[in-house]
This record gives structure tokens, C-alpha cells and sequence, in this order.
């Protein structure tokens, strides 16, 4: 059964730019009612006065523990449920795999792997609590990469962090089944955002 979009909740991370800001407008069009998050507030509400100012709009760091919790707890108190989570926020640094430094990928791990784990098991909690809306009690959407499945030169650290998130998901997918959660992962090729800008500006030229 195809799930309905109009009057959905949807909570998306990494929502400012990229993917997640082009998915807040897609479903904003098609009548979802949406909980958007990122550390760049300026830039969400930028986004909400583009949409008409319909949307809540929260500034989240998913490297922090209480930033995933407190985003979930607004979400529900807020809309009253969650119908879909989409984990987007993640960055990468562009380096030579054996040049990242421990730290960089601490971080990275931080944010695309732990942030996505975290604020998925926030969420699971909530949807296997609500009433199933067409079929289920809710999804969660991981965005990972092609990256997840093969490795790329100058972003070694970047690709283990989605293929970390993709094993997740696989294990998650299956768990959840029980629930009535779905669970989908999303591997884009390539896409005009920030993200190759970013990553250069925190590596180093690949010669």
C-alpha cells in the first residue's frame, strides 16, 4: 500500500542545504508537514521563509547526543508523531585515506554514523509506540552514498562512514520488521550541493 505524503511528518536532518533542503521543498509541495534540522539555523530559516514559514525549523548538531534527543522530543510534542525520519546530515573531508588524521575521523564518524544511529533509535522508540498510517508505524530514511559500496580515492574515511550506515540500515531493516517500521537506505551517484566544495576546503588538493 503506497504510503501517503499529505499531512506526514517528516523529520529531516542536515536539512540547510543539498538533498535534504531539495527534499524539504518536494515534500512541502506535496502537503507533508515537516520538522527540518541543522547546525546552520540562518540558513533553515532562510529555508521555512521560502516554504511560507509552515515548518519548525531546529538548530541540531547530530554529533551531540542531546541535540538527536532534544529534536525528537520537540517532533512529537510538536506534530504528535513522527511518520518519517531521514537521516541526511554528514560531511566529508577530502584526503588521502592514509593522511586523515584521527581526529577528522572522529568527527566524520561523529556525525554520519553515530548521528544517524542515534537519532534512529530515538525515532524507532516513538514510531513503535503511534497507530500504523498506511500500513506501518513509520520509516526511516537513511541517505548514505554509492561511496557505501565502493570506496573513493580522496574520501576513504567519508565512504566507511556510509558503509557503516548501510550495514545499520540492513541490520535495522530486518529488526524492525516486527514493529511495522520501515527501514530504506539511499545511495546517490553524485549531486550539485556543498558537499565537494566543503570536503576540498577541509582536505587538501589531490595531485
Amino acid at each position: 500500500m503506497p504510503r501517503s505524503i499529505k499531512d506526514s511528518v517528516v523529520v529531516i536532518t542536515g536539512a540547510s542545504s543539498g538533498i535534504g533542503a531539495e527534499l524539504a521543498r518536494q515534500l512541502h509541495a506535496r502537503g507533508a508537514r515537516l520538522v527540518l534540522a541543522a547546525r546552520r539555523l540562518e540558513k533553515l530559516e532562510e529555508l521555512t521563509l521560502e516554504l511560507g514559514k509552515a515548518h519548525l525549523c531546529l538548530k541540531c548538531d547530530v554529533s551531540i547526543s542531546s541535540d538527536c534527543e532534544r529534536l525528537i522530543s520537540v517532533a512529537v510534542e510538536s506534530l504528535g508523531r513522527i511518520d518519517t525520519l531521514v537521516c541526511n546530515a554528514g560531511y566529508g573531508v577530502g584526503k588521502l585515506s592514509a593522511q586523515t588524521t584521527r581526529d577528522e575521523t572522529r568527527k566524520m564518524f561523529e556525525t554520519n554514523m553515530l548521528g544517524t544511529t542515534h537519532c534512529a533509535s530515538l525515532a524507532a522508540q516513538v514510531m513503535k509506540r503511534q497507530p500504523k498510517l498506511d500500513g506501518y508505524r513509520g520509516q526511516i530514511m537513511i541517505v548514505s552514498s554509492a561511496a557505501a559500496r565502493r570506496g573513493l580515492p580522496m574520501l576513504g574515511v567519508y565512504s566507511a562512514t556510509k558503509a557503516a550506515q548501510l550495514v545499520y540500515a540492513e541490520s535495522l531493516r530486518v529488526e524492525s520488521l516486527i514493529d511495522d517500521i520501515a527501514v530504506t537506505t539511499v545511495h546517490p551517484v553524485g549531486t550539485k550541493t556543498e558537499f565537494a566544495d566543503i570536503a576540498q576546503q577541509q582536505g587538501e588538493p589531490f595531485d
